[in-house]
């Protein structure tokens, strides 16, 4: 990651897009997650390489079932993540939403981190490198 650091303070005098960025930052991190996540740097390679299709394989039976299991969390936080839901709220005309909205965040944050723990805690098992001790 220090490298990346570094490679990033070189590139940073030249100007880059916000996406170039996101797109940089997203595959850096995957890619040492994996390495982080595995036992061997090889491994971590061969993980790598079944990422890209490297096993003449794009998609198996779990995936299918994993996305259609996930699917409205994945529109949710897809919408979430985009500057959509802050505009809606930042218009002046819509201060009855905003007042509902702000009441109704903290129930909808509680139910959230209730959901998210119980689908953590039905799986049964953690893969964490941290939680490993």
């Amino acid at each position: 990651m220090g490298t990346a650091i570094v490679v990033e303070n070189k590139l940073r005098k030249s100007r880059m897009l916000k996406a170039t960025g996101i797109i940089y930052t997203f595959l850096l991190v995957t890619v040492f997650s994996v390495f982080l996540a595995s036992g061997t740097v090889s491994d971590g390679l061969e993980y790598l390489l079944a990422m890209i299709g490297g096993n003449r394989s794009l998609t198996d039976g779990l995936t299918l079932y994993l996305l259609r299991s996930y699917l409205v969390v994945l529109l949710v936080t897809m919408y979430a993540s985009t500057d959509l839901f802050r505009n809606m709220l930042v218009r002046p005309r819509k201060q009855l939403l905003r007042r509902v909205f702000s009441a109704l965040t903290p129930a909808v944050m509680v139910l959230l981190l209730a959901v998210c723990t119980a689908l953590i805690s039905s799986s049964g098992s953690s893969d964490m490198l941290l939680l490993r001790l």
